[in-house]
């Protein structure tokens, strides 16, 4: 069939629009490509320092120092230079925008979570104290579990388009396995270990190449024996630093646009009469940040004591979580006593033979089941600063346990014990101003941390001539 002219010319326009079309397309293809996401490295470190030095370090923060996290740091490793600090860890690894990253320096610790029972043979045949037929088996652990022991940090980053900062979600922990605690007698004795556990899941805006102070924990240490004193003199201050490819000019912050905010909790610990003369002092519109300031007056003095300090760095608007814990194995479950079902007693000859076989019926009381119980401090804290620049609301619940005795229960083989805990805690919603502390609860002191025997009778009150009142100061980051 053949095209007249004007349709040649039609199908040939046709063609040459699809041709330039393609040929677009191509040239237009590496333009598409898209951008890598950018690199980043982050650098974590642990610095482990006395308590009151920790504690001075972190009030010395104001809102007005934006680079306040690199001045902490220097002034944390001046004091590990000089011998008054340790660094416990460095952690550093690269990774990219928008990716999990993780690094850790583990060993795994496997431990017997479940027990076969002690038995006692059905027939058993004593003479003279001595058991001459029958047996006894020992409680033996039949499964384990592995516990992670070591520094561990993950980390999810953005950074801005800008490549000003990186804004960090993480979760840092450090385990450690501090003791071990006995529970049971004879052969229904067994052995569960005491864990040391620093945790903060927190988020930190972090710019390039400074330090940021993300959190105070504390470490446990060990009690005599065993791991039951979760009260170390030192604190562990942790830090990040990002290191952006690309990074841009230096983040600076308006009061309309901080994300974050530092929050610090301090436990005073004095005397009821003290503590009654600073709360009678708190003038009719109920405001209290003069309170710290005469607190620190008897703390400087030696009349009241720092019983317990934790910061945690928190974004405006999200929760964030710090643990300083000992995690205490608590027996749950029992199996009773048990008996031979036929005990044949033979007269004892004259002279008595020496015991080369005691006799051990009916077996102990089995402790079957535990749990484990943190003693130490924790914090959950959700923060939002207001649009007024000075007021900041705090949603948060601190928390401190201690373990303050045995408790006997039972009697003979039928005997049993079981852990008494003390806890202080208080669960509010408080409107702060930036940089003033302010007393949020007050309570009776705590027993002091023991291990040893209480009767089921006394009463597990603390002490009603101390007080430990508590404050929370918060800036704006």
């Amino acid at each position: 069939m053949k095209l007249s002219p004007t349709k040649w010319l039609v199908s040939l326009g046709v063609l040459m629009l699809v041709a330039l079309s393609a040929h677009s397309l191509l040239r237009a293809q590496p333009n598409q490509t898209s951008q890598p996401a950018p690199q980043l490295r982050v650098s974590c470190e642990w610095i482990a320092l006395p308590h009151a030095e920790a504690n001075r370090l972190i009030r010395a923060l104001t809102s007005s120092s934006p680079q306040s996290g690199n001045a902490i740091h220097e002034s944390a490793q001046q004091l590990v230079a000089v011998g008054k600090g340790k660094l416990l860890q460095q952690q550093f690894f690269n990774t990219t925008s928008g990716l999990k990253a993780k690094t850790g320096t583990l060993r795994h610790f496997p431990y017997p979570t479940e027990y076969d029972p002690p038995e006692v043979s059905t027939k058993v045949v004593v003479q003279g104290g001595n058991v001459l037929q029958g047996d006894f088996k020992k409680a033996e652990p039949t499964n384990f579990e592995t516990k992670e022991l070591g520094f561990d940090l993950e980390i999810e980053p953005t950074v801005d388009d800008s490549s000003r900062y990186a804004d960090l979600n993480l979760a840092a922990t450090w385990t450690t396995h501090a003791g071990d605690k006995v529970w049971g007698q004879g052969i229904a004795e067994i052995i569960q270990p005491v864990f040391q556990r620093c945790a903060l899941f927190a988020q930190a805006l972090c710019e390039h190449d400074s330090w940021k102070l993300v959190a105070l924990l504390r470490p446990a240490v060990p009690g005599p024996g065993t791991a039951a004193q979760p009260m170390a003199e030192e604190r562990v201050l942790v830090f990040l630093k990002a290191f952006i490819d690309g990074h841009g000019p230096p983040l600076l912050l308006d009061s309309s646009s901080i994300k974050e905010i530092g929050v610090l909790y301090e436990w005073v610990e004095l005397d009821a009469a003290d503590a009654d003369q600073l709360m009678d002092s708190i003038p009719a519109s109920g405001q209290t940040e003069g309170l710290r300031t005469a607190a620190q007056a008897l703390l400087d003095s030696g009349k009241a004591t720092l019983f317990e300090s934790a910061y945690l760095l928190v974004r405006g608007g999200q929760k964030s979580k710090l643990e300083s814990v000992l995690e205490f194995p608590n027996p749950t479950e029992f199996d009773p006593p048990t008996l031979p079902q036929t005990i044949i007693e033979l007269p004892t000859p004259v002279p008595a033979p020496a015991i080369t076989r005691p006799i051990f019926w009916p077996t102990p009381t089995f402790s079957q089941c535990f749990e484990f119980k943190n003693l130490g401090t924790t914090a959950e804290v959700e923060a939002v600063a207001s649009d007024d620049g000075i007021t900041l609301e705090l949603n948060s619940s601190p928390e401190i346990c201690r373990l303050v005795g045995i408790q006997p229960h039972g009697q003979g083989n039928g005997f049993t014990t079981q852990p008494r805990f003390a806890t202080i805690k208080s669960g509010n919603r408080v409107l702060v101003k930036d940089g003033q502390p302010a007393l949020i609860a007050s309570y009776e002191a705590m027993p002091p941390a023991s291990l040893k025997m209480v009767s089921p009778e006394a009463p597990p009150a603390g002490n009603p001539n101390r007080r430990i009142l508590l404050f929370v100061t918060a800036w704006r980051r």
